[in-house]
């Protein structure tokens, strides 16, 4: 089968390398030199060593990559302030050093009743389970990573914190030396349509043309591919009120205390500052909504921040600002072309789901596509199943960091307050409250109240979250909050 990749960057090339692990396909990636990547996405989910192992990339394997990414290994999530001013809560993964978050719920559940608020969980973590004993002992560096765990020598497991663009980079060498997989330096002049919609090919800008079986859509918010052949796109701006970010990449002032296995979250007045520790640098930024603060504003209250937070001088942090669309689409795959990346999903930065959420879309496609020949009949229904029930949960997931919050000291927060609980979280909640974590709430009833078929999240996530904001259980049904 003949693929166009049209776009590089994190998503083109994890596309590329996921597809061309079938050497029935033949490869071809439009990559224009022209289009400056936008580099951010740099704190990964444990689901990107799922995509590593479907790969086939043996330089994927082992610690080496990893120094070559300036990466650092991710054990955690921490939210601080999300829940009240003051709190912190973490959202900890299952990774090769056997954090089981089934075994930290379990934990956590006796602890007693009523459930523990967002510090208490946090404290009774770091105090009672792995993650706690495995922080105490300090940084753990990739190499130690690979060198105790028998697991991340099969790539399973782990999450990290990375370059953005020196991880396109490489996965764009790997796949060029691989003989079906070709790049071209262009840009798509115009989509030629046949009368059914579907693209028949692409003129290219400076002469040429691209043909493809397959159209795979990686060209980001501007969706050239996907709007051409009216993929519909549904925003939720109304649920997810953040919109804008201002970013920056900052050298460290203390490594001892700024650098940690751990993305660290932030709430702020109008929404929240990231910390993603890389090897030799953070990368940080403002995530916030434009309509509740203006522009100049935002930047001020991100260099105030990073002032009084770490001591940066406030005159010397140059931060670029960055527009960005919450929103998904129904159908990524329409006629013959299927989005992947931001051209069709994207909820915010929060809970780092943008890399694992488009290397999955390519993961499920090419398993759909292993077999050689035409299109099955179906497959595209398929696959847009899958895909919504995934978009569809994380968007759950995500809101709610907002949407249980205590805090009502802005318009932002306030906005929140007043949004209703939709009807899959109002099921959710009950499913929470009637069942003991560790007996009832399994993956089977997160389903279920969802509505899906599929969730991103572990049912243990779901009841971190809900823990992290001092929700509890009870034996009545009524949807209230620790005090």
């Amino acid at each position: 089968m003949k693929i166009a990749v049209v776009g590089g960057g994190t998503a083109g090339w994890s596309a590329a390398a996921l597809l061309s692990a079938n050497a029935a396909h033949d490869i071809t990636v439009l990559d224009p030199s022209s289009i400056a990547p936008i580099g951010v996405g740099e704190s990964t989910l444990p689901y990107l060593q799922v995509s590593h192992r479907a790969m086939g990339f043996s330089a994927l394997l082992g610690s080496q990559w990893l120094k070559d990414l300036d990466a650092t290994v991710k054990l955690t999530i921490s939210f601080e302030h999300f829940h009240r001013i003051g709190s912190t809560w973490i959202h900890p993964f299952t990774d090769p050093y056997h954090i089981d978050r089934g075994l930290i719920v379990a934990a956590v559940n006796g602890y007693g009743h009523p459930m523990p608020g967002a510090s208490a969980q946090m404290g009774f973590i770091q105090a009672h389970t792995y993650f706690g004993k495995l922080q105490s002992k300090g940084f753990i560096t990739p190499e130690d990573w690979v060198a105790q765990n028998r697991y991340a020598k099969l790539a399973a497991g782990g999450a990290f914190h990375l370059d953005a663009l020196r991880y396109a980079a490489l996965l764009k060498r790997l796949c060029l030396s691989r003989t079906n997989v070709t790049s071209m330096d262009a840009s798509v002049g115009a989509v030629r349509q046949k009368p059914s919609g579907a693209i028949d090919h692409l003129s290219l800008l400076g002469g040429g043309r691209l043909e493809a079986d397959l159209y795979i859509d990686c060209t980001g918010f501007s969706a050239v591919l996907s709007e051409a052949v009216g993929a519909v796109w549904e925003s939720v701006s109304d649920q997810l009120l953040v919109d804008h970010a201002w970013v920056v990449q900052l050298p460290y002032r203390d490594v001892d205390v700024q650098r940690f296995n751990r993305t660290q979250c932030t709430a702020l007045t109008h929404g929240w500052v990231f910390h993603i520790p890389l090897a030799s640098r953070i990368g940080t930024g403002y995530i916030y909504a434009s309509r509740y603060i203006d522009h100049d504003d935002a930047c001020e209250e991100l260099r105030t921040y990073l002032a009084q937070r770490w001591g940066y001088v406030p005159e010397r942090i140059e931060p670029r600002r960055i527009a960005f669309k919450t929103g998904y689409r129904p159908k990524l795959w329409h006629h013959n072309v299927v989005a992947i990346g931001l051209s069709g999903f994207f909820c915010e930065p929060i809970e780092s789901t943008a890399i694992a959420l488009g290397q999955m879309a390519a993961l499920e496609l090419s398993r759909l596509l292993a077999l050689s020949g035409p299109i099955p009949d179906g497959v595209a229904e398929r696959f847009n199943a899958l895909m919504l029930d995934q978009h569809l949960s994380v968007l759950t997931f995500v809101q709610w960091h907002y949407g249980l919050s205590e805090r009502r000291d802005s318009a932002f927060w306030r906005a929140y307050g007043d949004m209703p609980m939709s009807s899959a979280q109002q099921a959710l909640m009950t499913c929470f409250k009637q069942a003991p974590l560790t007996h009832g709430f399994d993956g089977k009833r997160v389903l279920q109240a969802l509505g899906l078929q599929h969730s991103m999240f572990h049912e243990a996530s779901w009841a971190m979250l809900m823990m992290g904001y001092g929700v509890r259980q009870a034996q009545s049904l009524t949807l209230e909050r620790a005090v």
